[in-house]
């Protein structure tokens, strides 16, 4: 939901800088739970603001009235992108709940079905009553999205805090957490919270990395393997990388380390193609943590 919410703002402001007219520019259409499709839902609400006639009101002006020819552009393209978005997204909306779609002229994103209580309302100016559902503004208003966002993350919180405290399962170090990706689970993915230190402070030996990806594809992780981070101001510059002192892992430039980021992808991709659920990293939170170790890992 970030990365989208990110998409639509640098996708608006890049229209912006290429002087696109503002008006029309980000369209918002809410679809509700109904016996109508959210396509039914869509027409009626685009003919309210483009045909006075279809609603009581024959002679009056039209949504685009008035408009400049950029921004009556806009209105026309912000149709086509819109219609063709709802017609791929056409199931029925689950009860007690809406599904956001949002556009730029050309542009759709994914539709976001949330919990009716998250959503605000707040869907930009609107001149048409009884256009509540379908509303231009010049920019986005996501704080819809916001409100589920934060509701999402605060709950998942708290499942984290509470598997913490009533798991066995936790660990101290590198080779521990590399052996929960290895593990089976029949209950849901695992969960694995980031060592509570400064992003790049760990670093890994990429042929040691390898060698681990390579023993969970044969399903011999058997714990035998050790992988220790690379804490660089603890490493000579004549000393090789691999701190296991493999021969054919000889690396001498820390451009070539493995960030733990993507040792966790790589790990998660192997459960890939194991046919496993890949397992949930969460940044770290704020709950006391056994003997002060800086690592705190969960399995779900």
């Amino acid at each position: 939901m970030k990365s989208m919410k990110l998409g639509m703002s640098e996708g608006r402001d890049e229209l912006v800088r290429k002087k696109r007219a503002t008006q029309f520019l980000c369209l918002n259409f809410t679809a509700v739970s109904s016996q109508e499709s959210p396509l039914d839902q869509y027409i009626v609400q685009y003919r309210y603001a483009t045909d006075p006639a279809s609603r009581g009101a024959a002679g009056a002006r039209t949504i685009g009235f008035n408009a400049s020819k950029p921004a009556q552009n806009n209105l026309k393209e912000q149709h086509k992108t819109m219609s063709k978005m709802v017609k791929g997204s056409n199931s029925p909306v689950r009860e007690g709940h809406v599904r956001l779609y949002f556009s730029l002229p050309g542009r759709g994103f994914e539709p976001v079905e949330i919990p009716q209580e998250f959503d605000t309302g707040r869907r930009g100016p609107s001149k048409l009553a009884g256009k509540k559902h379908y509303n231009f503004d010049s920019k986005f208003d996501l704080t819809s999205l916001d409100e589920y966002q934060a509701h999402l993350e605060g709950e998942l919180e708290g499942l984290a805090i509470e598997k913490y405290r009533s798991s066995p399962g936790a660990f101290g170090d590198v080779r521990g957490s590399v052996r929960v990706f290895g593990q089976r689970t029949l209950r849901g993915p695992l969960v694995i919270l980031k060592p509570n230190w400064d992003d790049g402070v760990l670093q890994f030996c990429p042929g040691c990395v390898e060698d681990v990806c390579n023993e969970m594809r044969g399903n011999m992780l058997s714990g035998g393997r050790v992988l220790t981070p690379v804490v660089i101001d603890e490493v000579l510059s004549s000393v090789s990388l691999c701190v296991e002192n493999i021969e054919s892992h000889d690396l001498k430039d820390e451009e070539g380390l493995v960030s733990l980021e993507t040792l966790h992808d790589e790990l998660n991709q192997c459960r890939r193609e194991m046919g496993m659920e890949p397992v949930v990293v969460l940044d770290p939170i704020e709950v006391e943590m056994a003997d002060g170790s800086p690592w705190l890992f969960l399995k779900a």
